[in-house]
């Protein structure tokens, strides 16, 4: 697997802690305040939104509609073609930005 692969997961895997965190109407997944008010961080509830989807238990919940959301494997897979997407867009941009520029120059040079 390539470098960039490898990257890819782990910008995807951070973006969804970020999201799980800001979510409107979720929010205090990892971060939950303890019995003294404190807030601490707390790994196993960012686990088990990882696996949810998957589990055999409770997996099904993470399937409806209304919490594709916050499925794991949706974002996942969301973000992965978002991620393949970028550098081809980039490339088409750049393509224009060129032909662009030469067709200026045309005009310029006659």
């Amino acid at each position: 697997m390539q470098i960039w692969n490898y990257v890819k997961i782990i910008i995807i895997i951070i973006l969804y802690i970020l999201w799980l965190e800001c979510c409107p109407g979720l929010g205090n997944i990892w971060l939950r305040p303890d019995e003294n008010g404190l807030l601490r961080f707390r790994p196993l509830n960012l686990i088990k939104f990882l696996l949810g989807p998957v589990s055999p238990t409770n997996g099904y919940v993470f399937w409806n509609i209304e919490m594709l959301d916050i499925n794991f494997v949706v974002f996942f897979i969301a973000m992965w073609y978002f991620l393949e997407i970028i550098p081809r867009i980039s490339h088409v941009w750049e393509y224009i930005l060129d032909t662009k520029e030469e067709n200026s120059h045309d005009i310029k040079n006659k």
